[in-house]
């Protein structure tokens, strides 16, 4: 699993972590996990469905489009971080993935 990872400039204000975003082969966009609660269910969920969980800066990051699934509260924020990564250039777009 190759995941290159990207720092969001803002909010300055956020930890490092916070704003830290890794996308996989141009294609998934993973989050930390704790933003859909607690770290430690996501990553029994995650395990269950056979879901990649990569590690960076001592927090747990899982892919957008399973947490916003199984995490419904998070579906705004996946959405946002894949769009932000698409408007940078960093994931393609859904009809060059077909």
């Amino acid at each position: 699993m190759a995941i290159t990872w990207h720092l969001m400039k803002s909010p300055e204000s956020y930890p490092k972590w916070k704003r830290t975003f890794g996308v996989l082969d141009e294609r998934t966009v993973f989050l930390p996990a704790i933003i859909a609660g607690n770290e430690q269910a996501v990553l029994l969920s995650a395990g269950f469905d056979g879901v990649e969980v990569a590690q960076e800066f001592g927090h747990l990051y899982v892919p957008t489009e399973w947490m916003a699934r199984e995490f419904p509260s998070t579906a705004e924020i996946c959405a946002a971080a894949e769009d932000y990564a698409r408007r940078s250039g960093l994931l393609k777009s859904l009809s060059e993935t077909e």
